[in-house]
């Protein structure tokens, strides 16, 4: 149900898009030349980069599945046009049956719904379920900490509401203000093969991220993404995989960046790319190269961040700000 499993599916299903490409234009008599499967890892890739796979049904990433949709049809129509091959016609529509069947069907199959349990107080809560919303296979019920307080035994109405509601996970946002015989209860509930965590490891496994907002100085102390600072073998892997990345990365996004350059250049006056200070590891400070996605303006005149509406965004700055492509190529 995590990022990371999402992650995987997305990569399983990109290598099966492949191998079945190759397997249809096989059967077919078609000579595989190199731009065939580049288009489709092309397009897998652009699932992966923007979660399209990442079963959340909200507008950004249906307008983003649906565009690629639309290319590879557009893509097909034009073959056949050209080519008027109908093999062309044939590999497309298998590829284009092959990507719905796996994010309508197969997903389905593999991810199961999960009920889960929040417990907090009434705002917490509000807010959890507005940013829980769009993943499609969360059912989320709640709990708050006065109910889950009120003298009448506590213990049976939080195992009425896990039976009842057949919860498959608990979810706590602040374990620290429970009550001792609530924890106990809730130790009982997990050696009984009950998920709990704690709000922010529920979104870092389930998106990846953490909210930000709910981070305290227990979570800097003792979480887990730090590891890699006392390994010096991790980090020089990570190094390693760093500039492969970033490199290979540089060479397939380079026509793309010389086109966004242009449109920069042509849409506004001003500097194609904006210098932002950023700050690094054990605060060193360094100049990332962004695609300047304002009009040239007084910084003195305006604020520093920008804001909704914002009229300093150009219109093709509006759109790398959506897309995230104004700061992807620094990665």
């Amino acid at each position: 149900m995590g990022y990371i499993r999402n992650k995987l599916f997305t990569s399983a299903t990109a290598g099966g898009g492949i191998l079945l490409f190759l397997a249809t234009a096989l059967l077919l008599g078609m000579d595989v030349s190199w731009h065939g499967p580049a288009v489709f890892l092309a397009t897998y890739t652009c699932y992966y980069l923007f979660d399209i796979y990442a079963f959340k049904e909200n507008s950004k990433t249906t307008r983003i599945g649906f565009a690629i949709y639309s290319v590879n049809i557009a893509l097909m129509i034009l073959l056949f046009l050209v080519s008027r091959r109908t093999e062309y016609f044939a590999v497309y529509s298998v590829q284009i049956a092959y990507q719905y069947i796996v994010q309508f069907g197969v997903s389905r199959l593999v991810f199961k719904n999960e009920n889960v349990l929040l417990i907090g107080d009434p705002r917490e809560l509000a807010d959890a379920l507005k940013h829980l919303e769009d993943h499609r296979y969360i059912q989320c019920h709640t709990l708050t900490m006065d109910r889950l307080a009120e003298p009448s035994t506590p213990g049976p109405r939080l195992d009425g509401v896990v039976r009842e509601q057949k919860i498959n996970r608990i979810v706590i946002f602040s374990p620290r203000r429970l009550a001792k015989p609530i924890l106990e209860r809730l130790f009982l509930i997990k050696m009984n093969r009950m998920k709990v965590d704690d709000y922010v490891s529920f979104c870092e496994n389930l998106e990846g991220k953490v909210p930000v907002e709910r981070l305290d100085e227990d979570w800097f102390l003792f979480g887990q993404g730090f590891r890699i600072l006392h390994s010096r073998f991790e980090q020089r892997i990570k190094r390693i995989v760093d500039i492969a990345v970033a490199l290979s990365m540089l060479l397939i996004s380079f026509p793309f960046m010389l086109l966004s350059a242009l449109i920069i250049k042509l849409g506004s006056k001003g500097p194609i790319f904006f210098m932002q200070k950023r700050v690094g590891l054990n605060g060193r400070k360094f100049s990332m190269a962004k695609f300047r996605s304002m009009r040239v303006h007084d910084p003195s005149q305006h604020s520093q961040y920008a804001e909704t509406d914002d009229v300093r965004i150009t219109r093709f700055g509006g759109f790398m700000r959506r897309m995230r492509i104004d700061e992807r190529w620094g990665i």
